[in-house]
């Protein structure tokens, strides 16, 4: 089941507030605290950021340079950090006292602003709030786009115009982690240099995935003993976690320095190690570069073979077994054209093998042109190839797609994407997720294919074309 059903479950049974969708989180009023205003980000799907992998939590600050107009003057949100007497100016024009607090470590996005000839750069995360004056709302850092005006605020009987608006000019998600920072006002808001008025977070530290912050819910409200994971397995038929146990962000014995530097227990941020698979060599590459019948049958052509680096392992044992699977071998390359891991595809089956823990990566992204205008996106390596060979831009996703492979996707920057997953049942769930997943950042078609057929399974470009053609 997915993360969203369950959160509209947990909604139907009394236990949260949600809100809206924005990019990767659902936002929601803390459950832990009685916000007027949604104020928590619950992540939809496990995210894999700079190698790591985020569960579901609540982060949405500011980065510690970040200036924020002071009673003693403009300083910078981290030097503010656990500073207690502060005095900012809040929504209502008038000077209050808060604390700042550091909210653990997130991705940071890039907001470029300007007003006339001055321009101005705040790093924030993707779920922050901003007040849009000429779009009479609030926005997301992620839904932020071009031309949007930033409210402006001060003290009261200051006057501001036109002048003092500050125009969005660009806002790009970086790769860049850095510790955040927020505070709470009795307004839900105060002033940043410049007079930009921002909504406040009222972000409590929490990070955890969702099973754990259902534990929480129900021993806080004293509804049930039970453990999250086994309440929401009772109480919403079909679910099941998307994760596994969570490592700490840091090892246990680095908490006490990271507090002292940073202000925050960082125990309550868990994450999945970094999992650091070693590049696959050039002399194994070499090693596997011989041609087979087998894929000449599956349709592939010398040029494909070439272009792709495609080979063969005959000796290749997976985990378990005592004998050779003979196997075509896919690499699977990052952006920069560095070999990440090997699937294996046997000749013998249909099985597919990659390295154990290895994390998912969109096959053929290496390869695509520059600026594509339109992709589409398969299940399987001989099903983009068969695109590919049939004069389209295609990718595979090695199965329905992960969370990384979702975040891949959405980078590409990509005005159209063509989804030709398989036509059984779980090839229409993964097109039904791809959509849902990508239809805010391009526009997406679907490719209907027989339940009994794939791509591979079209034999000559008219066959696919047809099916291509009729996509809806």
């Amino acid at each position: 089941m997915e993360t969203e059903e369950v959160l509209h479950k947990l909604e139907e049974l009394g236990l949260l507030q949600l809100s809206r969708i924005t990019g990767d989180y659902y936002q929601i009023r803390c459950p832990f605290h009685e916000d007027k205003k949604p104020s928590c980000g619950v992540l939809l799907h496990d995210v894999v950021r700079n190698n790591k992998t985020y569960p579901a939590g609540f982060v949405h600050c500011f980065r510690g340079d970040t200036e924020v107009v002071t009673r003693d003057g403009v300083k910078p949100i981290e030097e503010l950090c656990e500073k207690f007497g502060v005095q900012i100016i809040n929504g209502n024009g008038e000077w209050e006292t808060t604390v700042f607090h550091n909210y653990g470590i997130a991705q940071l996005w890039k907001l470029t602003l300007k007003r006339s000839i001055e321009e101005k750069i705040i790093y924030t995360t993707q779920n922050h709030e901003w007040f849009v004056s000429n779009h009479a709302g609030v926005y997301s850092t992620d839904m932020l786009t071009s031309g949007m005006c930033l409210a402006t605020g001060c003290l009261k009987g200051a006057a501001l115009d036109n002048y003092d608006k500050w125009k969005v000019i660009s806002v790009v998600a970086t790769t860049e982690f850095a510790p955040v920072y927020c505070c709470r006002t009795s307004t839900e808001s105060f002033v940043l240099d410049g007079n930009i008025l921002t909504h406040n977070c009222f972000s409590c530290g929490w990070a955890k995935p969702l099973p754990d912050t259902v534990s929480k819910i129900l021993k806080d409200r004293k509804i049930s003993s039970q453990s999250g994971l086994d309440w929401l397995k009772e109480n919403i038929p079909g679910f099941e976690p998307e994760t596994g146990d969570f490592d700490y962000l840091i090892p246990r014995n680095g908490v006490s320095e990271f507090y002292k530097k940073f202000g925050f227990d960082y125990q309550n941020f868990r994450i999945i190690q970094e999992f650091k698979q070693p590049l696959v060599s050039e002399e194994e590459l070499a090693s596997y570069r011989l041609t087979v019948p087998y894929m000449y049958d599956r349709g592939l052509t010398d040029e494909i073979i070439e272009k792709y680096d495609i080979g063969f392992d005959a000796n290749f044992i997976p985990p378990g077994r005592k004998k050779p699977v003979p196997c075509v071998t896919f690499p699977v390359k990052n952006l920069k054209g560095e070999t990440l891991f090997l699937c294996r595809r046997s000749i013998q089956g249909k099985l597919f093998h990659y390295p154990q823990g290895v994390e998912k990566s969109v096959y053929g992204i290496y390869e695509l042109p520059d600026n594509p205008r339109s992709v589409i996106i398969c299940e399987s390596c001989f099903n983009a190839l068969t695109c590919v060979k049939y004069g389209y831009n295609a990718v595979a996703l090695l199965g329905t797609g992960t969370s990384y492979e979702l975040k891949q996707l959405r980078m590409l920057g990509v005005r159209e994407f063509v989804i030709c997953t398989d036509g059984d049942e779980a090839g229409q769930r993964a097109a039904n997720k791809l959509k849902k997943a990508l239809s805010d950042v391009a526009m997406v078609w679907t490719v209907h294919m027989p339940p009994d057929k794939d791509v591979n399974d079209c034999k000559t470009k008219e066959e696919f074309d047809q099916y291509y053609n009729a996509k809806d």
